[in-house]
């Protein structure tokens, strides 16, 4: 069972053609694409009619490619396509030529910004970084680009390497201060990363504030590098503040590039009173920020690969859990004739499922869903299966079984997550199975006469939410020949490649064609794989089809 997420995922526009702000709830999936049936519509010819999927699962978020023709990029890594992909904070999301801030919960904002100053009507010059030519100090400077170029190699952190790239630029015969940025919010702020003051250090004083020109941010992010003279006295004002009003010389920013994306830029200013850098640092300091973005390219890849990882072993190991756990995919126990299929999807869903004989020649019928994914779920679900199955072989009666199993659950940190459940015991002297839908709803009876129906029903909320909670009983007559469905709602959740969900009416649809209860887990099996795209399903899906002699 799929559960909201507890904040919303934005995708903050930072490069491309005009674009707000995508915001994603809680709970909710968001398809991307140039189609006009996608949940975020992307009008460009780079753009898939169905392109990514971004989508929640308890407190994470993934990104998938939908088989787009130009790929999905996370920091500059093309995803394989139907493989997803973990989503963090300040992840940069690329689709065709748009590029996307990733930004957890509801702050406008991020945790480091600055303002920058609308400066585009200063009279000034704005010149590309072009190659110098050598010069006598070429060693001096291939000497420190060798030594910056193996301190980016040994660093492993992001941070790290971003003060490794400044260090190397500012101080003497270089800028005097420096940062590396990250644009937000249509240039309106910047997120620092890290940033450098050589004077400040000197005199052993704080940080003067940082003030960046927005249309030098602006031409960078756009992929190329490019500088500021300001001409003494010249200066747009900006709220009463300009690059003059700073007594900024001159400044410089150079995109930094993975890939083909400008993930980071790296600013660089001196004041009046200071050293000027010349035309030929230019040169280096584009060949520092250059092998700053080859050694950032391998640690973002190496991130996307670990989250990767991470997210495989605890699919694994939760699918362990749950498959040790079920009965076979056939059998026959006191006149019930069962078949059962349990699909694995790339989010473990915490699936239960259990047929188990009781005293008097009665038998149980179990299936649930555990709230949540991974291995939380997957432990979760086999304590509350193996709870449940004891409390039944105690007691036979289904309602005190699963209050008995409510009260467990509630009683235990279980870190939110809740079940719900379909839990019957069939008599067969009597005909009739005695049941409680503890928010479950995913079954159907099809009579023998060729009726599909679901029956009304008495049904409780999901087990672990109050431990005062009593589940009322219902009662439901079973003739030979009918057949009981029962479903997890990973099967009627799935969605098409176009975003449409499977829904019950096409259950119901495939369980009245069949004529017995391996026809039933076969064909709606086989009908959502195809229904999918023949992908990994969103989750993993549980079916169980029996019949009754």
């Amino acid at each position: 069972m799929a559960t909201p997420t507890g904040e919303p995922l934005h995708l903050d526009p930072v490069a491309g053609p005009d674009c707000s702000t995508v915001r994603i709830a809680p709970g909710d999936a968001c398809t991307l694409g140039r189609s006009a049936g996608s949940s975020v519509v992307l009008l460009h010819e780079r753009v898939s009619r169905r392109h990514a999927l971004v989508q929640g699962r308890a407190d994470r978020w993934f990104i998938t490619d939908a088989g787009s023709t130009t790929g999905t990029r996370l920091n500059g890594v093309p995803l394989s396509r139907g493989v997803p992909a973990e989503l963090a904070h300040g992840d940069l999301l690329g689709i065709g030529p748009w590029s996307f801030r990733v930004r957890r919960g509801s702050a406008p904002g991020h945790e480091r910004t600055s303002v920058t100053i609308e400066d585009s009507d200063s009279p000034r010059t704005i010149i590309e970084a072009d190659h110098a030519p050598v010069t006598s100090a070429a060693q001096r400077r291939l000497d420190q680009f060798i030594a910056c170029s193996e301190r980016l190699m040994q660093e492993t952190t992001q941070d790290g390497m971003a003060r490794a790239a400044l260090e190397s630029l500012v101080g003497p015969g270089g800028y005097a201060r420096g940062a590396v940025l990250r644009a937000t919010d249509h240039l309106a702020s910047v997120e620092v990363l890290a940033s450098v003051d050589s004077q400040a250090a000197n005199r052993g004083a704080p940080q003067d504030p940082f003030r960046f020109s927005r249309s030098l941010i602006r031409r960078a992010r756009d992929g190329q590098a490019a500088a500021i003279i300001e001409p003494a006295g010249a200066g747009a004002q900006v709220g009463a503040q300009s690059i003059v009003d700073l007594d900024i010389r001159s400044a410089l920013c150079i995109p930094v590039f993975v890939s083909t994306s400008v993930v980071n830029l790296v600013y660089l200013d001196s004041r009046a009173v200071e050293q000027s850098a010349g035309q030929e640092f230019s040169l280096f300091c584009r060949a520092v920020a250059r092998m700053y973005g080859m050694a950032l390219g391998n640690r973002l890849r190496a991130e996307v690969d670990e989250r990767r990882i991470a997210l495989e072993a605890e699919i694994t190991a939760a699918r362990k859990a749950q498959q040790q756990i079920l009965p076979p995919e056939r059998g026959l126990l006191r006149g019930i004739r069962w078949a059962m299929r349990s699909i694995p999807g790339w989010f473990v869903a915490g699936d239960l499922m259990d047929v188990f004989p009781l005293d008097g020649g009665r038998a149980a019928l179990t299936i649930g869903d555990v709230t949540g994914a991974g291995a939380g779920a997957g432990i979760l679900m086999a304590m509350a299966q193996s709870h449940l199955h004891s409390g039944l072989m105690r007691d036979p009666d289904p309602g005190r079984a699963v209050s008995d199993l409510n009260r467990y659950m509630a009683a235990r940190e279980t870190e939110g997550r809740f079940a719900t459940l379909w839990v019957g015991v069939w008599d067969p002297a009597r005909r009739s199975i005695s049941y409680v839908d503890a928010g479950h709803g995913h079954w159907l009876v099809r009579r023998a006469g060729g009726l599909t129906t679901k029956p009304d029903s008495p049904h409780g909320i999901p087990v672990g939410i109050d431990s005062a909670q009593l589940f009322p009983t219902g009662e439901l007559a079973l003739a030979p020949g009918d057949r009981l469905v029962l479903y997890s709602d990973g099967l009627v959740e799935q969605r098409s490649p176009s975003g449409e969900m499977f829904g019950a009416a096409r259950v119901a649809d495939v369980v009245a064609a069949g004529a017995t209860a391996d026809d039933d887990a076969a064909s709606l099996a086989d009908a959502v794989a195809h229904f999918s795209g023949g992908g990994s399903l969103n989750d993993d899906t549980t079916i169980a089809s029996f019949e009754f002699e």
